[in-house]
């Protein structure tokens, strides 16, 4: 994979791909709501969690010998969190139809679809140099080998099965891409944007965002990997002025780890 990334970021610079467009494209409402809307997307999930952590079971040291209990926990908090998020993102879209603004019209359906497998295809190699450079710098540092798969989640589904596994499947692949590149492409990047910020910057910042905000589900080898994705889906998000190209560029990198975690057991 590093043989490929070497190939894959000179040509990047060299075909002038780097180049953002000036126009930032912003949803038609102010900055302080914008950034009101992140704050409260954010704080939704964690109440939404709260909420239905009664019905998640087990302490936290049970979860560690009981895959299928750690399974159902993860599914139950997750589905409390993005239900949470998701009435935020329903207030959204609802702000965004009264003033006017068609984000989704910035790209058709099928070509937003299309360029998000094209920038995930593209950008994976160069994910996974990172994440393997990552891997060996933590191994430097602490002298221990670096867990293989490198998300909490993958490690779960590695080790349980059954319904449980389905349903957090399901929602890594089809519920967490979307709420992500809304909180994080949409929001975080609009904020930015809206403050003054240039492109380049505000993808480099949200990168970091992003990748922070992920530190406690995967180790640390694995955040190179995953601010260098968030480059790629902050890069497709501003060249295309669309939302739909980054979802489905972070739904097919969701899939693809899944699956190649099937492959490898």
């Amino acid at each position: 994979m590093i043989v490929l990334a070497v190939v894959v970021v000179p040509v990047f610079f060299r075909t002038g791909l780097f180049r953002l467009p000036r126009d930032a494209r912003l949803p038609a409402l102010p900055p302080a709501a914008i950034g009101g809307l992140f704050a409260a997307m954010l704080l939704a999930g964690r109440l939404g969690a709260a909420l239905v952590s009664p019905w998640a079971g087990l302490d936290a040291e049970a979860l560690a010998t009981d895959p299928t209990g750690a399974l159902r926990a993860t599914a139950v908090l997750q589905i409390g969190s993005y239900g949470g998020q998701s009435l935020v993102v329903v207030l959204l879209v609802l702000l965004l139809h009264r003033a006017g603004w068609r984000p989704w019209r910035q790209v058709g359906l099928f070509p937003g679809i299309a360029a998000g497998l094209v920038v995930i295809v593209v950008a994976w190699p160069v994910v996974v140099a990172s994440t393997e450079i990552g891997a060996v710098v933590q191994q430097m540092l602490q002298g221990e080998p670096v867990e293989a798969l490198a998300h909490r989640t993958l490690q779960m589904l590695d080790r349980g099965g059954g319904a449980w596994a389905v349903a957090v499947t399901v929602l890594a692949i089809a519920a967490a891409p979307p709420l992500e590149e809304i909180l994080y492409r949409g929001l975080a990047h609009a904020t930015l944007r809206s403050i003054g910020m240039g492109a380049w910057p505000t993808v480099i910042g949200v990168s970091a965002i992003f990748a922070l905000m992920h530190a406690s589900a995967a180790p640390p080898a694995a955040l190179l990997g995953l601010f260098v994705l968030s480059l790629a889906l902050g890069w497709a998000r501003e060249s295309s002025g669309s939302l739909t190209v980054p979802i489905v560029a972070h739904m097919a990198f969701n899939a693809a780890n899944l699956a190649l975690m099937q492959v490898r057991v």
